[in-house]
């Protein structure tokens, strides 16, 4: 029986973003989020994360994330976007029109570059340009990676540490400011905000881990003298 499990982050999308979050591979948590135009027929995310799945079932989280881009480069979805908790921090992956900032300790620390879309983030060399860490070089490191092997075009992934927000959408349903204008309303978690992720300070990981050991010591009570023995 899959066990309740804390999330560690908040969500808020706007009304063209669908949301699936209930997936979990081993300890892992897998959040899906994929947003694209409202046209008639369209599958609502659930939808969408369920027939990838079942066309490719996941061994495990990292697999989970190339199965549902590669689905939904088949769908020619607009965007779809995925993030995963691990011991290894959360994860987010995207492929096609996202426009995504990353926010951190109240400092806009990264964001894809403008509204032209796919390979955004080729290189970490890139990125490293765009999210400077010279002030605190104990910072966890925000890398960009390649999901599937071989390359693949316009799948990039930032690891992103506890107490960060990330505010991410598809681009055609941002406006054009520029980016640094998101920080200050990123922040304000009185004021609605489509496509932000806040990440928690404490991982879903140790309330697993936490579960898991009060589930054990629960039963280890329920043993009798007599099987004890």
């Amino acid at each position: 029986m899959q066990m309740a499990m804390e999330f560690p982050f908040e969500q808020e999308l706007g009304i063209d973003d669908g949301a699936y979050v209930e997936r979990v591979v081993g300890t892992e948590l897998i959040a899906v989020l994929a947003s694209g135009p409202v046209l008639p027929g369209m599958p609502s995310t659930a939808e969408f994360v369920a027939r990838a799945f079942a066309d490719d079932p996941p061994e495990d989280a990292e697999h989970a994330l190339a199965v549902l881009h590669r689905k939904a480069r088949e769908d020619r979805l607009a965007s779809a976007t995925a993030a995963l908790w691990s011991e290894r921090g959360l994860m987010i992956a995207w492929v096609g029109v996202v426009r995504a900032h990353l926010i951190r300790g109240a400092r806009l620390v990264a964001s894809t570059h403008d509204h032209t879309l796919v390979h955004e983030l080729p290189s970490a060399d890139e990125l490293a340009i765009v999210a400077p860490f010279d002030d605190s070089p104990a910072l966890e490191r925000i890398v960009t990676r390649t999901l599937g092997g071989g390359g693949s075009p316009g799948q990039c992934t930032w690891v992103v540490a506890p107490g960060d927000v990330l505010l991410m959408c598809a681009a055609h349903l941002h406006d054009f400011r520029p980016p640094n204008t998101y920080v200050d309303r990123a922040q304000d978690f009185a004021r609605p905000l489509a496509g932000r992720l806040m990440v928690q300070r404490e991982s879903a990981l140790d309330h697993y881990q936490e579960s898991m050991s009060s589930r054990s010591r629960a039963l280890g009570s329920k043993v009798s003298p007599t099987e004890s023995s």
